[in-house]
């Protein structure tokens, strides 16, 4: 299960280790997310309810309260996967739910786990729901677009911060240090 999740790196005749991060990993999760989550909002928009609101809404005021970086990764997933649920385009949404497992979450662990940033992340949620809320299809689209592109520069700089290693392995990072 956690090779399957790519946490582990299995190893003929050794021990399993700890998976490395893969910084073009990581950008391509985020170009698959900033490609189709847009487009299937675009979608959602005008199919959320009174209900889908609401639920949207019960996140982002779990968001407000958590302080543990762990379960603000599992609400960042929730809230992203209620604001789009309401779409009819199933596969792309099963697409982008699947690139916040396994690896993904490890990283985001690292990224919301740093200083100011869930203050951001709530903020750019807020925005993104209030357009959602007054069905600015456009406006919510942008925004959702934006937040993405802002996660992969943030998720990029912590990463860097952490360090890479030379040769065949540029590019990937330690996720011993994650933890």
């Amino acid at each position: 299960m956690l090779a399957a999740d790519r946490l582990v790196e299995l190893r003929p005749r050794r021990s399993p280790i700890v998976a490395r991060l893969d910084v073009r990993e990581l950008v391509e999760m985020n170009q698959i997310r900033g490609a189709l989550e847009p487009l299937i909002l675009a979608d959602a928009v005008e199919r959320h309810t009174v209900e889908t609101l609401a639920e949207c809404e019960a996140v982002l005021v779990s968001t407000r309260r958590v302080r543990d970086p762990m379960e603000m990764v599992e609400l960042n997933k929730a809230f992203h996967m209620s604001l789009l649920g309401p779409t009819r385009l199933q596969r792309s949404l099963d697409i982008v739910a699947d690139q916040y497992d396994g690896i993904a979450r490890l990283t985001q662990y690292r990224v919301i786990a740093h200083g100011d940033l869930p203050g951001k992340l709530i903020d750019e949620h807020l925005a993104i729901f209030a357009m959602v809320k007054d069905r600015l299809t456009d406006s919510a689209v942008g925004l959702m677009a934006d937040h993405i592109s802002s996660a992969t520069a943030r998720a990029k700089a912590e990463l860097a911060q952490i360090g890479t290693r030379d040769g065949d392995e540029a590019g990937q990072v330690e996720t011993a240090a994650l933890a």
